[in-house]
């Protein structure tokens, strides 16, 4: 079972504060190996936001009353009023998550309707629509060290010969830049 983003926001929050990844990882719940795991893929830095979530986002628990209001037939403009969200929000949330279905009013569902077919059920998932939406927020970025072998094993080299962060820091941003400066300008 995949770690949830709040999972691994409380482990970056405990690295943060001086716990060992293993340790940090059963403090949320989850394998040592896999905050191990984490903790050196991301190169010993946090890959997601440790602020709390915004109301920005919808939640899990909102997204559940959205489908309990499209369910009971409600429109989205009720259902916008009951989650105080703009009616823009909800129809952007079913648009992008009914899962091979598109919306359709609550006029099209009614089967006394004149012209009206019967329809299948609603495909909208909230669990699945607040999966795809946590991993779009994940920052894609990997970490300098961990995706770039040969600037690793140079900032090690420079630990080793106790040269301070600030030396490593500028070395390593002049080595980065001047390497990415070189492909970018010449085709």
């Amino acid at each position: 079972m995949a770690a949830g983003l709040e999972c691994k926001r409380r482990f970056w929050l405990l690295i943060g504060a001086g716990v060992f990844a293993g340790v940090a990882a059963e403090a949320v719940g989850v394998d040592s190996k896999t905050g191990e795991g984490w903790f050196r893929q991301a190169g010993g830095m946090p890959p997601i936001s440790l602020d709390p979530p915004s109301s920005r986002y919808l939640c899990l628990a909102e997204r559940e009353q959205i489908l309990a209001g499209i369910c009971a037939g409600d429109s989205i403009r009720a259902i916008a009023r009951r989650l105080e969200r703009a009616p823009s929000t909800i129809l952007r949330e079913l648009r992008g998550n009914m899962f091979h279905q598109q919306y359709r009013s609550r006029r099209s569902l009614d089967p006394h309707a004149p012209g009206s077919q019967v329809r299948v059920p609603w495909k909208y998932s909230p669990s699945r629509a607040q999966g795809k939406g946590e991993r779009a927020r994940a920052r894609p970025k990997v970490a300098k060290l961990a995706g770039n072998d040969r600037l690793r094993d140079q900032v090690q080299a420079w630990l080793i010969k106790k040269r301070s962060p600030e030396q490593i820091s500028h070395r390593a941003c002049q080595m980065v830049c001047v390497r990415g400066r070189s492909s970018e300008g010449r085709s």
